[in-house]
């Protein structure tokens, strides 16, 4: 069964309204099956006619931003504290 692609639809023609989104048959690189749609997508890259809203064969999660990256001032892993010198 071939993947989905979700496209948000940017023109009234054919049976399609403007803001109208729809799911297409897609490989699993996201290229749509249907010439058609190759075609539109091709012409969106000049006059945004169609943009793609998601692709349901590659979900990525949110990347999560990890204490070290937060809370350290150096590569080793440890947390410095602040220095108290110039409070007064």
């Amino acid at each position: 069964m071939p993947d989905k692609l979700q496209l948000k639809i940017n023109f009234d023609a054919l049976n399609y309204k403007s803001g109208d989104i729809i799911k297409i048959d897609c490989t699993e690189d996201g290229i749509p099956l249907d010439k058609f749609w190759r075609d539109r997508l091709q012409d969106a890259k000049r006059d945004n006619c169609v943009e793609v809203v998601s692709n349901e064969s590659k979900k990525q999660e949110p990347k999560e931003q990890t204490e070290k990256s937060e809370k350290t001032n150096d590569d080793s892993g440890k947390i410095k504290k602040p220095s108290k010198k110039g409070k007064g």
